[in-house]
């Protein structure tokens, strides 16, 4: 995701959630200007983030292992189960961006949103971070089209012999 916050400076500021806008459950800008993922532990970074500024910031969760990155950069990793999309408390399955039933909504701008339906490696994470708008492909398409190559691979030697 690429985005800016225009105001709220030291105030949290939620940036994305699975569970609505009601629980104070999820990934936040927090009171110091640093990422944070607000659970029952919580979890934070370490750099600032400035309004006004686009920050590219990729969040993975593998159901268990949740990673936040700034600009290619680990900035922490936890263990929660609130931020995954089929959580019992989010029956309809639905992701709440910049949305919160309090004071911690911010006006902003967003230039980019992908989702990927597997976990990101830290070299796509920094491929990412290098071109926020280049295209990674997904595992399964990468093992897809690996697959395809070995068979055309066999196909051609079996041609050979023949």
């Amino acid at each position: 995701m690429v985005f800016t916050f225009f105001e709220g400076i030291n105030t949290f500021r939620r940036i994305i959630d699975v569970l609505g806008p009601t629980p104070d459950f999820g990934f936040y800008v927090n009171v110091s200007n640093q990422l944070d993922l607000f659970t029952t532990g919580g979890a934070a970074g370490g750099v600032t983030l400035a309004n006004g500024e686009f920050h590219h910031v990729v969040l993975t969760n593998s159901g268990t292992v949740v990673k936040a990155y700034h600009d290619g950069m680990e900035e922490f990793t936890t263990t929660t189960m609130v931020m995954n999309i089929d959580y019992p408390g989010n029956p309809m399955n639905l992701m709440n961006f910049f949305i919160d039933d309090g004071g911690e909504s911010s006006d902003g701008q967003v230039a980019l949103i992908n989702l990927y339906t597997g976990v990101l490696t830290l070299n796509d994470v920094e491929l990412l971070a290098a071109d926020p708008f280049a295209i990674i492909p997904e595992p399964t398409t990468i093992l897809l089209l690996g697959s395809g190559l070995a068979g055309l691979v066999a196909w051609r030697m079996r041609k050979g012999r023949a």
